[in-house]
């Protein structure tokens, strides 16, 4: 986000308004096949899922963040998911500061990550619950999957 807000600098001080810095959650697979794919501990990765069983499966988790079908050595996906969402708040504020944003558009962005942080807690906390019957919500029969591959 450091370097977003240098390239803002710049450019809005110029009077360029043709960039603006966009982000985006990482891919939410390792694609299969791939260097990483194959040999993950080489490269600091865990897999979640192996098969396209698995992988269809975790397409049924409650949040993206179980979606993941990795983690590193260097970031967990707890780390992964806090980290994308602070750096949405951080670019926003930054697009709202250089004006790229309106500032009430900005602060409802910024009013719907909070939002979908604190509903990625609670979907931990109930996904954390051991026995599924023990869930809130529908059955856990009529559940999608955990994520968990």
């Amino acid at each position: 986000m450091d370097y977003c807000g240098q390239v803002l600098k710049r450019y809005m001080a110029a009077g360029d308004t043709r960039v603006i810095p966009f982000i985006s959650p990482l891919a939410p697979f390792v694609d299969p096949g791939s260097r990483v794919f194959e040999d993950p501990q080489r490269y600091g990765y865990r897999l979640f899922c192996r098969t396209l069983e698995e992988h269809r499966q975790a397409l049924l988790a409650p949040s993206w963040k179980y979606v993941l079908n990795y983690e590193t050595e260097w970031m967990s996906r707890d780390a992964i998911v806090a980290s994308t969402y602070e750096a949405g708040r951080r670019l926003n504020l930054l697009k709202a500061e250089y004006g790229v944003v309106e500032m009430p558009v900005a602060q409802a962005t910024d009013k719907r990550i909070a939002k979908a942080v604190a509903l990625s807690q609670e979907i931990d906390r109930v996904v954390a619950i051991a026995d599924p019957e023990e869930r809130p919500g529908p059955p856990a029969r009529a559940q999608a999957g955990s994520g968990q591959c």
